[in-house]
């Protein structure tokens, strides 16, 4: 740089025309010459790292599903408050006592397929209507999908509950949840 802070021309015959056209920054960057000069060596391989990344985390199969654009309105995470919840505890012991009960999975298809709670029923969650649902609107339902940040199933209960069914519920921690407490699962389809 020159007495007035300006950055002066050097030559630059490795660059050509292309580069920062032969303006040495090097005294502008100070301290930050190592990160300016590794970022500026490795941005391939950074923004690389950052595509890859997204590659690798799991998603699950429903959340590319586009939802209704008058339901994504009325219904979202925010509704799990209305409804009660279940631990994994609490579903497993109502199986084992052969409690009545209807258990959903409003996962995608491909993830119930590969591992579902005992018993539980595929449901899109995007689909729920009185066909899909029991025909007592007293019946015991209860709703689970991937985790508890997962909107499926609160949404499917949301629809539910619209739909005039009193006895609705969810299990927060979804498959996942399941899983991780070393509960059984069932691959494949269940029967009705």
């Amino acid at each position: 740089m020159n007495s007035d802070g300006v950055a002066k021309r050097i030559p630059s015959p490795s660059r050509g025309r292309r580069g920062n056209g032969g303006i040495d920054l090097r005294p502008a960057l100070g301290a930050f010459e190592p990160v300016a000069t590794f970022v500026s060596k490795n941005a391939f391989v950074l923004l690389g790292m950052c595509f890859a990344s997204t590659l690798v985390l799991p998603l699950p199969v429903h959340a590319t599903t586009p939802r209704p654009l008058a339901q994504t309105a009325s219904h979202s995470v925010s509704d799990v408050a209305e409804f009660g919840k279940l631990t994994v505890s609490d579903v497993k012991r109502m199986i084992d006592r052969e409690e009545d009960v209807y258990i959903y999975d409003a996962n995608g298809h491909d993830s119930y397929l590969v591992a579902h709670v005992p018993g539980a029923q595929w449901l899109q969650y995007n689909a729920v209507n009185t066909a899909t649902l029991p025909k007592s609107r007293d019946a015991k339902i209860v709703f689970y999908c991937h985790n508890p940040l997962c909107g499926a199933s609160p949404h499917a209960a949301s629809v539910a509950r619209s739909l005039g069914y009193r006895n609705v519920w969810l299990m927060p921690d979804g498959i996942v949840g399941w899983r991780a407490a070393g509960m059984p699962t069932v691959s494949g389809t269940s029967p009705k």
